[in-house]
């Protein structure tokens, strides 16, 4: 079970979601809900980081293994989408 934190890490424009892909509830109704979650936001990170909460952004930290790394990156792309929003 320790490999599946793969499956949560978005392969180029794929991103996985179900209950086998959940972090807690696995193969259940509520780790497939979570799961839609947490795809969800990894994709609207990547298209529009500039409508994501910084709760959403705890949210998504929580849902998934993430390195450090990307989760930098992640918040580097929302801070810069927001300075263009500004300009």
């Amino acid at each position: 079970m320790s490999q599946f934190h793969a499956l949560r890490q978005p392969h180029g424009c794929i991103h996985f979601a179900g209950s086998e892909t959940a972090v807690r509830h696995m193969g259940s109704v509520a780790g497939a809900v979570s799961s839609g979650r947490r795809a969800a936001l990894q994709v609207l990170s990547a298209i529009r980081p500039q409508t994501l909460s910084t709760a959403d952004y705890a949210s998504l930290e929580k849902s998934m293994v993430v390195r450090k790394e990307e989760l930098m990156s992640i918040q580097d792309a929302r801070r810069s989408s927001e300075q263009r929003l500004l300009k």
